[in-house]
């Protein structure tokens, strides 16, 4: 695993390695395959680390060409620069939304945005199952609070990308935006990255206002022929 703190190099893909190991085991050749070449020194300068035990087929010790994969995650769970949050001018600009998208195999998917007035707008998209958009008012009240959740996150001074080792999970993404400030987090197993609870904890909170999970429990049961 690498660990970078460039802000101008993604964590999210990695760097795909091939690797070409003797019948002792050792390396005879190692070449990067795909990821952000600013990576690619410290991926091999890694990869000279790594010691195999020699491939047996039938017996008998054999060369073996394979591809290997170096996950990259951040070295600090924030930003070296600290970004403070800004103070609010024009509440009617606020928006607060979480957006998800299935992983390998999945169907279901939705955005959630809550706005400055109180408004929560649900998009649910269920495949076969058919769709669902609704609104409805939310508290003045409960608004505050989950602008507040956002404030003691810093959330203005996290990476935009958290990614785990797992790749085929869902794919989450928590945002904010007002009077011209945007700031939108990708969450793919982002506590294997060190991303701080507090995002995740905004997240299940906005799920909570929605009613999201049940909202995508009720339409398991619903038959794939019928839409909504």
């Amino acid at each position: 695993m690498l660990r970078v703190d460039d802000e101008t190099l993604n964590d999210f893909e990695g760097v795909e390695l091939s690797l070409a190991v003797d019948e002792t085991g050792h390396k005879t050749c190692v070449e990067p395959l795909f990821g952000q070449a600013p990576l690619f020194p410290k991926a091999l300068a890694l990869a000279k680390q790594w010691r195999f035990q020699p491939y047996v087929l039938d017996g008998k010790t054999v060369p073996v060409l394979f591809d290997l994969r170096v996950d990259v995650h951040w070295a600090n769970p924030r930003p070296t620069v600290h970004v403070p949050f800004p103070a609010i001018r024009d509440r009617s600009t606020l928006r607060m939304g979480f957006e998800t998208s299935p992983g390998f195999m999945g169907c279901f998917s939705y955005t959630v945005e809550i706005a400055g007035d109180g408004t929560l707008t649900f998009d649910g998209d269920y495949g076969g199952a058919g769709r669902e958009r609704t609104t409805f008012p939310v508290a003045p009240e409960v608004v505050e609070a989950l602008l507040e959740r956002f404030r003691k996150a810093e959330f203005f001074w996290l990476h935009d990308t958290y990614s785990g080792v797992t790749q085929d999970t869902s794919n989450f993404w928590v945002s904010i935006e007002f009077d011209g400030h945007k700031k939108r987090v990708a969450d793919n197993m982002g506590r294997e990255a060190s991303m701080p609870p507090e995002v995740e904890a905004i997240e299940r909170e906005i799920e909570r206002l929605a009613d999201a999970r049940r909202r995508m429990f009720s339409v398991q049961c619903r038959p794939a022929w019928r839409t909504k």
